[in-house]
């Protein structure tokens, strides 16, 4: 990480994915508070020891951006990000062009080339984050966990890292199907994969460490956003029950409220089906060899990262490892509700290893519910802003064993968590991992997401490789093959006093705690952590993210002048 100029502005339109999801600010008012909050910590972090920096690598994207390129799908117009540090010269390598990229959405490969297919796609490269950090939050306290913290690299001790805590001194550590696990007192026994961390977690002796609501909002990552549909493709949401109906070519659904069925009311539920075209499929569409929809199988959902997919060159058929070679269980759904009624239920459900994890909401009282595998009916109850008739935003999650509320960008109190259920295997039910529906109430559900948390891949110590063994072709559509993420690998990391474990949220193209390899020669230890005298500060506010550009201009990093406003803000 480098020192930079802070004044120095640049380029592109933020992906649907940050755009806010309740209320839209007035524009005008936006951009004089951002300024004002702008200007105003400039003056305060001057006089209380802070530093600028900008961030020149993507291994914390998507929460802070690194050089990169802006781009629109040629296929399905979702806005996105793809990595772009290797276009400058680092460690002695020549630079390389990144001309290719895929959607997180449709899975188009975008080939934007001189002469490629989507040569006129607009690319020019920006540079990272401008990021203020303070250093008196850690002359005067010690850092928490989940900080965004930068620090002198371990190895060299000149050079500049940014990475998030993860884990503390005097824990042992262990990392497991993307979760960080803890233990204060010795293991009676180092597991060695997912059966034997569900075991410890049992027993008492390991426990899931849980981020904070406003550090899951940040860190989620979206799957699918139903407004963006390639031409040819059905929606990937299916309603399961009568009464509904596809509104917006099927961007969004209208449920009648049952109520010409007679009797009781029932609920009726609409269902994402993760059916993901492989790149190849479009180029197959090119050729006029694929069908419309067909031979596009369900499958789990993976650690796809669209940011990193700048590895891929157009080639087919694209590397497993580039599309993501790990389940994620942790999921999160987002909509906008439209109720037409004063009484009645609306139901969010998520799935993870088999077992189904809900919310309901009384439309009269606006009293909700949480229901985990094992609860009673009332187990979690608290009050949320709806009431009857009106337009809401719901998002509901599953993350680290606990589930979480928002209803109109508000978190609801609840004490969502619950205990370990197993080791993370999946059934036929995660080929469906969302649904949402209603019962005895009309309304209309649109802007549908499905987002998914970080997966910290568990590599060994002084690997190179940060992903794990590529899955065989077709592994995350047959249900056959999954018992063997069981066995998914652990990783265990002891913290002696003043030591931290850093990850990134870029996982698979992150280089840290779990890949480092020191020695000191102090303690006789391979150094895999870092040491509190290392610590500089806490990344705390994105004072200028890379800018936007002007219509009409030349598609030049130096176009590049209007600020990214909705990314600047404080660093979660």
């Amino acid at each position: 990480m480098s020192k930079k100029n802070p004044s120095r502005p640049r380029t592109k339109t933020p992906p649907q994915s940050e755009q806010p999801t309740v209320v839209q600010r007035d524009g005008l008012r936006e951009l004089v508070e951002s300024v004002v909050i702008a200007f105003v910590l400039a003056f305060l972090f001057r006089t209380f020891e802070a530093e600028a920096f900008v961030i020149p690598t993507g291994s914390m994207a998507p929460t802070l951006m690194g050089q990169h390129k802006d781009l629109r799908c040629a296929n399905c117009s979702y806005s996105f990000r793809v990595s772009a540090s290797e276009e400058e010269s680092r460690r002695g390598g020549p630079p390389q062009t990144v001309t290719s990229a895929i959607c997180p959405i449709c899975r188009y490969q975008m080939d934007f080339a001189a002469g490629g297919r989507d040569e006129r796609v607009r690319h020019a490269t920006s540079k990272g984050d401008r990021i203020l950090v303070a250093k008196f939050p850690y002359e005067f306290s010690d850092p928490r966990r989940w900080d965004v913290a930068v620090f002198k690299n371990p190895g060299e001790g000149k050079q500049n890292y940014i990475k998030r805590v993860v884990g503390l001194p005097n824990e042992i550590v262990v990392v497991c199907h993307g979760d960080i696990h803890t233990a204060k007192d010795g293991l009676p026994f180092e597991p060695a994969d997912a059966t034997a961390v569900a075991e410890l977690q049992k027993l008492g002796k390991l426990q899931i460490e849980r981020k904070p609501p406003a550090k899951v909002e940040a860190m989620l990552q979206v799957v699918h956003d139903n407004d963006y549909l390639p031409a040819g493709l059905d929606s990937r949401w299916e309603p399961q029950t009568p009464g509904w109906q596809p509104v917006d070519e099927g961007r969004a659904f209208a449920y009648d409220g049952g109520f010409k069925d007679g009797g009781a009311p029932a609920d009726a539920l609409m269902v994402y089906n993760h059916k993901v075209p492989p790149p190849e499929f479009w180029a197959g569409r090119r050729r006029r060899t694929s069908a419309d929809g067909d031979g596009i199988d369900p499958q789990l959902i993976t650690d796809f990262y669209a940011y990193n997919t700048n590895e891929a060159r157009g080639g087919y058929p694209v590397s497993p490892k580039i599309l993501g070679t790990n389940w994620v269980g942790d999921l999160a759904v987002d909509c906008r509700v439209d109720v037409e009624g004063d009484e009645g239920e609306l139901i969010l459900q998520l799935v993870e290893g088999g077992a189904v994890f809900e919310c309901r909401i009384d439309v009269a009282t606006g009293a909700a519910r949480l229901l985990a595998p094992g609860d009673k009916a009332d187990a979690r109850e608290a009050p949320t802003a709806v009431r009857g008739p009106g337009d809401y935003r719901l998002r509901f999650a599953n993350v680290d064993d606990q589930l979480l509320l928002w209803v109109n960008g508000k978190v609801i109190d609840f004490d969502g968590r619950y205990g370990p259920l197993g080791p993370p295997v999946p059934d036929v039910n995660d080929l469906l991992p969302a649904r949402l529906g209603a019962k005895g109430v009309a309304a209309r559900f649109s802007e549908l997401r499905i987002l998914r948390d970080v997966y910290y891949i568990a590599v060994e110590r002084g690997g190179h490789d940060t992903g794990e063994e590529p899955r065989e072709a077709g592994f995350f559509h047959h249900p056959a093959s999954w018992r063997d993420l069981a066995a998914a690998p652990a990783i265990v990391l002891p913290l002696a006093a003043d030591r931290y474990m850093v990850c990134g949220d870029n996982s698979p193209r992150s280089y840290d705690s779990r890949m480092w390899m020191g020695y000191d020669e102090e303690t006789n230890e391979i150094e895999y952590y870092v040491k509190r005298d290392l610590l500089i500060g806490k990344a705390v506010y994105i004072y200028w993210p890379h800018g936007l550009p002007i219509p009409g201009l030349p598609d030049r990093s130096w176009t590049q002048l209007i600020p990214n406003l909705p990314r600047m803000g404080f660093v979660r």
